[in-house]
């Protein structure tokens, strides 16, 4: 089994150096570890990429539902006080309904993108094990489980994208020739030309800009919902203005006049405008994916020409796509916890509400907020 990130490909190195320049490195064990180790942690953090894409879509969907709500509350409250009766037009139903499938649609496709990566990966694993041991090769096994997975992604184009059809014509036979490859050298070029095909699925896309539009649109329903929440008193924006100041270098704790109404407005407009930016790092994320998607290619010619790849750049970059990774994980993860706490202290103030509407033994006329798309009070 190869090693794994960048320890791996010190551990190559070192093993080249060892043997010196009498071509012991060529399509040796060490050369073929240290492609099975950059290949492995580029495919991983392709997956990562397409994983983190498709549940910012699927975040998006439940945003905004709770966004219409917002939008229906506000048309009601305005039609009640004219004396009118208030219903969702049967048009609006149909385009919120075509959205919301278009979205599940979407993320699907994403996730079946990310299981095309995942057997990518096992491809460069097996690449490794082929080095190790020639006479026991498992890049067969590999290469069908990644003939399944691309299948899985015919005809199933993303917003404006290519198709990936393309795709899998392209494949085809390059996945059936290296079932049989017990050479590094062969299975290395082999292992290139699928790398071809999906640098051409994911270049155009991006060219098309597919990856930024998700992250966008994503960013935008969440700034609209934060700003809506603030507004209303539903949520407290005061973590969100202190990390903002904190990363600025400003000197405010993020606290504001909360019975001022204009201060209040301020804050939900400079939260929203955070909450929607929280995506920067996932932009940059999609630009570093394709850099090292591009260096790793770079690296298979330079296996098939002179037996001895470079593979730090192409490990350095798959790690940097992974920082970015956690650091929109980071986020999701505290906004994720703020919504918890929230969501605790409206279900408090509720049970408070009604504690004293039973001793005044009358029903709670209180409003408790909106609620969200799984059940529960909004936060």
């Amino acid at each position: 089994m190869p090693l794994r990130g960048p320890a791996g490909v010190i551990a190559v190195t070192v093993l080249c150096a060892l043997l010196g320049s009498s071509g012991g490195c060529g399509t040796t064990q060490a050369a073929g570890n240290s492609l099975s180790v950059a290949g492995v942690n580029t495919s991983d953090s392709l997956a990562g990429l397409y994983e983190s894409l498709a549940t910012a879509v699927e975040d998006k969907i439940e945003l905004e539902t709770l966004a219409n709500a917002f939008r229906d509350d506000t048309l009601e409250a305005q039609a009640r006080a004219r004396n009118e009766a208030f219903s969702v037009d049967a048009e609006t139903r149909k385009q919120r309904a075509n959205t919301r499938q278009l979205d599940l649609k979407t993320a699907l496709q994403l996730r079946r993108r990310a299981a095309m990566a995942r057997r990518l990966s096992d491809l460069y694993q097996a690449l490794g094990g082929l080095a190790a041991n020639p006479a026991k090769p498992t890049v067969g096994d590999a290469a069908r489980n990644l003939a399944g997975a691309v299948r899985a992604l015919d005809k199933d184009s993303l917003e404006g994208g290519p198709d990936p059809t393309d795709l899998v014509g392209m494949l085809a036979q390059d996945l059936i020739t290296i079932q049989n490859a017990n050479d590094v050298r062969v299975a290395g070029q082999r292992i290139d030309s699928i790398l071809a095909g999906v640098r051409a699925l994911y270049d155009g896309e991006s060219r098309v800009k597919a990856y930024r539009v998700i992250i966008e649109r994503r960013g935008d329903v969440a700034g609209n919902v934060t700003r809506v929440l603030v507004e209303r008193g539903w949520a407290d924006p005061v973590p969100i203005l202190r990390r903002l100041a904190e990363s600025k270098g400003i000197p405010w704790d993020g606290q504001f006049p909360r019975d001022d109404a204009v201060g209040r407005r301020d804050a939900a407009a400079v939260a929203s405008l955070v909450v929607s930016r929280t995506g920067d790092a996932a932009v940059a994320a999609t630009e570093e994916m394709g850099l090292a998607l591009k260096e790793l290619s770079a690296q298979h010619q330079v296996l098939a020409a002179s037996g001895r790849p470079d593979l730090r750049g192409a490990v350095a970059l798959a790690g940097r796509v992974k920082e970015y990774l956690d650091e929109v994980h980071k986020l999701q993860k505290a906004a994720q916890e703020q919504r918890e706490q929230q969501q605790k202290k409206e279900e408090e103030a509720e049970r408070q509400r009604r504690k004293k509407a039973e001793e005044r033994g009358s029903p709670s006329t209180v409003p408790a907020g909106p609620q969200l798309p799984g059940g529960g009070p909004s936060n």
